[in-house]
C-alpha cells in the first residue's frame, strides 16, 4: 500500500489499473485513489457471482482499505504542484 502511494505522488504507476487511472485523473483533475477504488470495486462486484461469500468480503473490504488509503495520501489533482 505504502509503495502504490509513493508511486502515485510521484506520478508513476505499476501498470494495469494504476497507469489508467494516472492518465485519466491527469485530464480530469480527479482524485487518482478515488478512481482507483471505484473501479476496483467494480471489478469485484462483477466477479461476485463466481466467488462465495467470505471472499467477495474479505475482497471488498481490502480494497475498500486500500483504496481510501490511498486517496487519503495522495495529492488531489486539483492541489498545486510543488517543485
Amino acid at each position: 500500500m505504502v509503495a502504490l502511494v509513493l508511486l502515485i505522488q510521484e506520478r508513476s504507476a505499476t501498470g494495469g489499473i494504476d497507469l489508467i487511472a494516472q492518465v485519466i485523473c491527469d485530464s480530469t483533475k480527479w482524485n487518482v485513489g478515488i478512481f482507483i477504488l471505484v473501479i476496483d470495486i467494480v471489478i469485484i462486484l462483477i466477479g461476485a457471482s463466481i466467488i462465495e461469500a467470505t471472499s467477495f468480503l474479505y475482497s471488498l473490504l481490502a480494497v475498500v482499505i486500500v483504496g481510501l488509503s490511498v486517496a487519503a495520501m495522495s495529492r488531489s489533482r486539483n492541489d498545486e504542484e510543488i517543485y
